[in-house]
C-alpha cells in the first residue's frame, strides 16, 4: 500500500528502525541510551539468574520489551518478568487439556491495527469484544489475544512508543456480558497491565451497550489510577468528535467516522499456527517445575 500524502506526518505501524529521528522523543520518555541498554541488561540478567527454580530467558530480544515498560528501572523490570513467569502457570492451568480447531481461530479475527501510528507514535490497536459467545469461550479469545500480542509486540518500535487500543462493543449482547466473570477479568487486566511488557498509552471504549456499567464495576476493581486516566468512554454511536479529539481521523477507520477503508486494516491474525509456535518457544522457559507440562502444550489443532 502506498503512502498517502495526507497521511506523511504519521509514522507507518510496520517501522522497525529505532533510530528513526521520529522516535526520539519516546526513546527519551523511557530513558533509552545504548549505556542504560547495556547495563540494565546486565543487571536484569544477573537477578534473573539467581532465582530458584526458575529457567528465565536471558536473550535481549525477549528482555528488552520488559526493560523499556519499566523504562530501565532495573528492580520494575525484574518484578515484571517475575510476574510474567508466574503468570505463565496461570495460563498452563488453564490451557493444558484445552483445544482450539486451527480453522474456527483463524475465523475469529477480532484484532486488527491501524497502518499508521497516532500522533505519538503509538500502535492503534482495535479491538472487537463482540464475538460469538454462543459458540466460543473467553478463553478462546484471550488465548488469540496472548498469542497474537506476544509476537507483534517483538517489534522494537512498538515497544518503545507503546499502544493505544480502541475496544468496540458494538453488537455485544447478554452471552458476551456473561462471559466477563470476575476471574476472567482479573486474568485479562493482570496480564494487560502487569504482564504484557507493553506501554498502555491510552484506551478508548466504544460503542458501549446498555449493561457496560455492569462491566465497568467489574473492571474497575483491577485497574490501578493511572490506568483509569487513560481509559476514555465514548457512548454516543456515530458521533465520533470526542474520540477524533484524541485520535485524528485519518488513521481511523470509516465505521470510527475516519478515512481508512476496512481492507487497509493490518490483519494481525492471518498465521496463527506460526505464531503459536513463535508463542510457544517462549514459554518454554519459566518454573522449572512445570517445564514438562509447558512443552507438551499447544492449543491449535
Amino acid at each position: 500500500m502506498e503512502m498517502d500524502n495526507s497521511r506523511s506526518e504519521f509514522l507507518r505501524y510496520d517501522t522497525t528502525d529505532t533510530n528513526d529521528p521520529v522516535t526520539v522523543k519516546n526513546m527519551q520518555e523511557i530513558n533509552e541510551t545504548e549505556e542504560t541498554r547495556a547495563r540494565c541488561l546486565e543487571i536484569l540478567r544477573r537477578d534473573l539468574k539467581r532465582v530458584k527454580d526458575l529457567e528465565p530467558c536471558l536473550d535481549e530480544i525477549f528482555l528488552s520489551p520488559f526493560m523499556r515498560v519499566s523504562k530501565y528501572d532495573t528492580a520494575k523490570a525484574f518484578q515484571r518478568v517475575i510476574k510474567y513467569y508466574q503468570q505463565l502457570d496461570v495460563y498452563l492451568d488453564i490451557y493444558k487439556k484445552f483445544s482450539f480447531p486451527l480453522q474456527e481461530a483463524e475465523s475469529i479475527r477480532h484484532l486488527k491495527l491501524s497502518p499508521y501510528r497516532c500522533a505519538d507514535n503509538s500502535f492503534l490497536l482495535f479491538g472487537k469484544a463482540a464475538i460469538d459467545y454462543r459458540k466460543y469461550t473467553f478463553a478462546h479469545r484471550f488465548y488469540l489475544e496472548l498469542v497474537t500480542s506476544h509476537n507483534f509486540i517483538q517489534n522494537p518500535v512498538n515497544q518503545i512508543c507503546g499502544g493505544t487500543f480502541v475496544f468496540d462493543y458494538e453488537g455485544m449482547d447478554i452471552h458476551g456480558y456473561l462471559a466477563f466473570t470476575p476471574s476472567w477479568t482479573r486474568v485479562f487486566v493482570d496480564s494487560l497491565l502487569n504482564t504484557y511488557p507493553c506501554r498502555v498509552k491510552a484506551m478508548h471504549v466504544v460503542n458501549m451497550p446498555s449493561f457496560f456499567p455492569l462491566i465497568l464495576k467489574v473492571l474497575n476493581q483491577f485497574l490501578p489510577k493511572k490506568i483509569k486516566n487513560r481509559v476514555f468512554f465514548h457512548a454516543k454511536k456515530n458521533d465520533w468528535k470526542d474520540l477524533h479529539a484524541s485520535i485524528s481521523p485519518e488513521i481511523l477507520p470509516e465505521k470510527f467516522g475516519g478515512k481508512l477503508k476496512e481492507d487497509e486494516l493490518v490483519n494481525i491474525m492471518h498465521d496463527l499456527k506460526a505464531e503459536e509456535e513463535k508463542f510457544l518457544s517462549f514459554f518454554a522457559y519459566g518454573n522449572i517445575k512445570t517445564k514438562k507440562d509447558r512443552l507438551s502444550m499447544k492449543v491449535f489443532q
